[in-house]
């Protein structure tokens, strides 16, 4: 009888995508799932491990299974992992891109909504009472249309295709760039580099991995390029824009919006709460954008990736370390 490879799972998922799992992959391997998820016991089920489940949180497992080949981040940024130790260690990285479409739709919804300042209009609704404040035209601020817009997206991959497809619709232009895809110029799909994507889009998207190459990729140097008017929605880290073209973006009242925030910057949450109060130009989630319906992340691909692993000894989606994504 075959010995079954163990896999761990790291990071806590909701109850549909644990059982999910043991449905689709318990044939082939044998899931471990911790009994909490603290460091103690993710280490206590590493030992004879050979795959792992989890995000770069928890890749501190990597010190503690002697046997890991294999580790399987469940969504595409691999900006917190060491890659040199992986190198040491010969152990291959996976990521996940099934989540595409979460963060594709969240994307749109975050441009849908600084369009038409939802977030002053929220507030403002809040804070008023609702007649008297419908009656007032001197609060008012103006919407945007989405419809008839340059749309910049800075990296065209499978988010920004996304991305591109949902807001067709809207008879928009899209000027787009990309290191991976090769594009050809099309009916309102056009090849632009970086300058000309900021200095004529009406609203950009950026969806790149955070490489040493993209951090800071949006700096003084480039910031004077951008329209007067633009929205930037980042699902990328926020470590592509830099943080003084941040604070500008909030002064010149251009839109913004961040999944994620900058690490060293502003780490209490309330502080965040209040820039938002104080920037109607301004929207922070707390990375929500890859949820899915069970407030968990998506499994399907790496279940196919694992079984595809199991039954040809191939993977998905592997990291090329050189490149670092």
């Amino acid at each position: 009888m075959k010995i079954k490879k163990k896999v761990l799972i790291t990071k806590e998922l909701s109850k549909q995508s644990i059982n999910k799992i043991n449905e689709k992959l318990s044939n082939y391997y044998e899931i471990l799932i911790p009994s909490n998820y603290t460091k103690e016991e993710i280490i206590k089920n590493a030992k004879d491990i050979t795959i792992c489940i989890g995000t770069h949180l928890e890749s501190y497992i990597i010190d503690y299974a002697p046997k890991l080949l294999i580790f399987q981040n469940i969504g595409s940024g691999i900006e917190g992992f060491d890659l040199n130790k992986l190198i040491k260690k010969e152990i291959l990285l996976t990521n996940s891109h099934e989540n595409s479409i979460y963060v594709a739709e969240y994307a749109v919804t975050v441009a849908l909504n600084m369009s038409k300042n939802m977030n002053y209009y929220y507030s403002m609704l809040k804070e008023k009472n609702y007649l008297k404040y419908s009656k007032n035209n001197m609060h008012k601020i103006p919407t945007r249309l989405v419809s008839n817009k340059t749309i910049g997206i800075i990296g065209y991959g499978s988010i920004g295709k996304k991305i591109k497809k949902m807001l067709s619709g809207f008879n928009n232009k899209f000027y787009v760039i990309s290191n991976k895809s090769k594009i050809s110029n099309s009916i309102n799909l056009y090849k632009k580099n970086l300058n000309q994507i900021l200095s004529k889009s009406d609203i950009i998207f950026i969806n790149v991995p955070l490489t040493k190459k993209t951090i800071n990729m949006i700096n003084l140097g480039n910031y004077k390029k951008l329209s007067n008017n633009c929205i930037l929605i980042n699902t990328s880290r926020a470590e592509v824009i830099s943080y003084d073209v941040f604070e500008l973006i909030l002064k010149d009242k251009k839109g913004i919006s961040y999944d994620t925030f900058y690490k060293h910057k502003i780490t209490n949450d309330n502080l965040k709460s209040e820039l938002m109060k104080k920037y109607y130009n301004l929207i922070i989630t707390p990375y929500i954008a890859s949820i899915d319906e069970n407030k968990s992340f998506p499994m399907r691909d790496i279940i196919l990736n694992l079984i595809t692993y199991y039954k040809t000894s191939k993977l998905k989606n592997l990291i090329n370390f050189k490149k670092g994504y």
